[in-house]
């Protein structure tokens, strides 16, 4: 499952659940500059934290600061920057 937005990831993610969740921070341009805005990851970060997530979670995030805030969120969270592995079908 892919998603691009906070918005459809919360409706998913109230509605299945998975062994694996892949986070970025940035989900549009003005999330980098903005950090605290709704729209980023951050936001589907405190949502897994307030909601008990048991997934195996990977930040693969490259914007360090959001990493790093979206890691104090959860703590069981991986972080491996977008280009340090590769997904493989």
């Amino acid at each position: 499952v892919f998603v691009t937005n906070v918005e459809e990831a919360l409706r998913i993610l109230d509605e299945t659940t998975f062994r694996v969740v892949f986070l970025d921070h940035d989900l549009n341009f003005r999330d980098a500059a903005f950090p605290e805005q709704a729209g980023s990851g951050q936001r589907i970060a405190h949502y897994l934290a307030t909601h008990g997530c048991n997934s195996v979670v990977v930040i693969h995030s490259v914007n360090q600061t959001g990493s790093t805030k979206m890691k104090r969120l959860l703590r069981q969270a991986h972080v491996a920057p977008f280009g340090t592995f590769e997904i493989e079908e």
